[in-house]
């Protein structure tokens, strides 16, 4: 079994652990965290307060960094100094330039780094995306992408959900070329004064492709839904939560989940292309959901800067 560090110790991580646990190639052995309340979750494990002290003690074969976004780009650095893979989570930056440096330790030096863009793992969503993508003649996406929270200091709420619905679309349509992207906020806060934000993005692609998508936490439950409706008038939508997906033509409704028969998570299908490529000497990666969301940090980068 492969000995993988995981950075940070809150909820996600206690899920990945979990999802580490049941890989029968993986081994869940170290975690680094600076806190101790939390840590003390993790039992019969090496504990470390930062990756320094890991790196210069222990050999690892991966690194899973389940910790903000801010982190990221030197966590990829580590990964590149000993020459191993590792997972990060989205969004990979919150800005261009950090995640195209990111992007660049994969493409130019070759180094396995996956980021845990749960649609782009999702099968079920990579088939129907398959099946849009045939039938073309598209003529708009909507996208609901959110929830009653969460309300994280670290990360924008739109940076949270948003980057979802974008890597989403761009799965499907391509990077543009784009003729318009605008975004108009639709709540800033709830009914008890809770802060957050809740934003619609349009994006107008040059080829009359119009897409629209809802992001953000103050939604009155989580809700992820793509509908693609195409110039026929027929239309495809997928419940990311549920799984439940139908085609819906001449007045009929079809559905197709038998069609896309998948028991996976998204989770457990990232963690297993990461032990193949551990076991693989780092051949098999995911360069292009890499650059799906060095697109999407772009597109997000425009509409909400992060200061």
């Amino acid at each position: 079994m492969h000995n993988i560090a995981v950075i940070g110790c809150g909820y996600w991580a206690e899920v990945v652990v979990k999802n580490i646990n049941k890989n029968n190639k993986l081994n869940f052995k170290y975690l680094v965290c600076r806190n101790k309340k939390n840590s003390s979750k993790f039992k019969k494990i090496i504990k470390f307060r930062n990756i320094k002290q890991l790196i210069s003690k222990y050999q690892i074969d991966g690194i899973y960094a389940a910790a903000e976004p801010k982190t990221n780009l030197s966590i990829v650095k580590f990964a590149y100094q000993k020459k191993i893979p590792c997972i990060i989570e989205k969004p990979m930056a919150t800005n261009t330039k950090d995640a195209k440096k990111i992007y660049d330790y994969a493409y130019k030096k070759k180094i396995p780094i996956f980021l845990n863009q749960s649609h782009l793992y999702d099968n079920k969503f990579l088939q129907l995306s398959k099946f849009i993508k045939e039938k073309g003649k598209i003529k708009k996406i909507s996208i609901i992408e959110g929830g009653k929270g969460p309300f994280r200091k670290n990360i924008h709420p739109i940076w949270d959900w948003g980057i979802h619905a974008i890597s989403s679309l761009i799965n499907i349509t391509g990077d543009g070329p784009y003729y318009k992207i605008t975004k108009r906020d639709l709540k800033k806060k709830d009914k008890y004064g809770k802060k957050g934000l809740v934003s619609k993005i349009n994006i107008q692609l040059k080829s009359g492709l119009v897409a629209k998508i809802i992001a953000g936490n103050l939604l009155k439950e989580k809700i992820r839904i793509i509908k693609v409706v195409f110039f026929d008038k027929s239309f495809v939508q997928y419940n990311f939560i549920t799984g439940d997906c139908f085609y819906f033509y001449n007045n009929k409704r079809k559905n197709l989940n038998a069609n896309l028969n998948f028991n996976q998570s998204p989770l457990q299908t990232l963690l297993n292309k990461f032990a193949d490529s551990i076991e693989s000497k780092f051949n098999n990666f995911d360069l292009d959901i890499l650059k799906i969301s060095l697109s999407s940090v772009k597109i997000l980068e425009k509409c909400f800067p992060v200061k």
